[in-house]
C-alpha cells in the first residue's frame, strides 16, 4: 500500500502522515518522526512524516515522491526538522526515502532534533521554527 497523507483537521495539531496550512502550524509530538515545512507566500504547509506507512511499509523513495507533490506548486523555502540522523541511517529503512525527499525540496534547511513538539510561524517573511 502507498504511502498516504491524510489533510490535518487542525493546522496546530498535525498528526503522523497529516497535512496542513496556515500562517501558523504545530506538529504533535514526534518520536523518531520528522516534518517538512514549506513557505509560499503567507502560508505554511507542514507534513508530518512517519518512518513507515499505516500499513508497515517503509518510507522510500516512492514514498518521497508522494510527500513532494502534496506540497505547494511554488514555494520558496523549506525545512526539515526532527529525527534527521534516525531517517539517514540505512538501518532503519528510510536512508533511500528521506534522500529523494531532501533532493527533491526547494533550498531545504535541515534541522536535526531529538524527539520533541514542534512548530513554525512566518517571521520577517521567513520561516521561524518553534519549539
Amino acid at each position: 500500500m502507498p504511502y498516504v497523507i491524510n489533510n490535518a483537521p487542525d493546522p496546530m495539531a498535525i498528526a503522523e502522515r497529516q497535512i496542513g496550512a496556515a500562517a501558523v502550524i504545530q506538529f504533535t509530538p514526534f518520536t523518531s518522526c520528522i516534518g517538512v515545512i514549506t513557505l509560499s507566500g503567507d502560508t505554511l504547509t507542514a507534513v508530518h512524516l512517519a518512518l513507515t506507512a499505516a500499513d508497515g511499509g517503509p518510507f522510500d523513495p516512492a514514498a518521497a515522491a508522494v510527500v513532494l507533490a502534496a506540497l505547494p506548486d511554488k514555494y520558496t523555502s523549506s525545512v526539515v526538522i526532527g529525527s534527521i540522523a534516525y531517517w539517514k541511517n540505512p538501518v532503519n529503512g528510510a536512508s533511500a526515502g528521506y534522500a529523494a525527499l531532501v533532493d527533491g525540496l526547494v533550498n531545504p534547511a535541515l534541522y536535526p532534533l531529538a524527539d520533541g513538539a514542534y512548530g513554525a510561524r512566518i517571521e520577517d517573511g521567513a520561516i521561524q521554527l518553534t519549539f
